[in-house]
């Protein structure tokens, strides 16, 4: 994600840190992230512009920070004039744009170092596979990501990856 450049860095790390919804993230403000309690609240997503409530009553939550979502959030925080404002906006003050971002930055990223083509939405899996590789519940995944049962979270979670890094490490343990 180094290779990314701002603010498509910050974005994608704090997908993969946080397992927002894309929509969520681009429109989150500055009032819903707590630095000192290290947590956001998710109370809007936005879609082509348009502001709306959460997609689930699950979905309005509190996200807990780790200390690289920490940090990203206080660098962009020092340039925040307005708790009113967006984490991430243009310099109008109106959402970025989902797609500019993906197909102007993320995605000829990936093509530029030899990596399959991805989605916003495959951060959100990430951040699923890492909190159950990490020992979460499947509860905690689910109330995490705002998913309203817990089998739309175990269909988030890359569980095959998992399986095979497992064995890879049983393997190298044996020699």
């Amino acid at each position: 994600m180094i290779a990314l450049p701002e603010p498509a860095r910050s974005v994608a790390m704090l997908l993969v840190l946080t397992g927002l919804r894309i929509g969520e993230l681009l429109a989150l403000r500055w009032k819903s992230v707590d630095l000192g309690a290290q947590t956001l609240r998710v109370t809007a997503t936005v879609y082509e512009g348009h502001f709306d409530t959460p997609k689930t009553r699950r979905s309005a939550r509190t996200i807990p920070l780790g200390p690289k979502a920490l940090s990203i959030l206080t660098v962009l925080h020092k340039r925040a004039h307005d708790a009113g404002a967006l984490v991430f906006s243009t310099r109008s003050g109106q959402p970025l744009c989902r797609r500019n971002l993906l197909h102007r930055h993320l995605q000829p990223t990936c093509k530029k170092l030899g990596l399959p083509r991805m989605a916003w939405h495959s951060l959100r899996h990430c951040h699923a596979t890492l909190l159950d590789a990490a020992g979460a519940p499947l509860g905690t995944v689910q109330a995490l990501l705002g998913h309203s049962s817990p089998e739309v979270s175990d269909r988030f979670i890359c569980t095959r990856f998992h399986r095979s890094n497992a064995e890879r490490l049983r393997e190298w343990r044996s020699f």
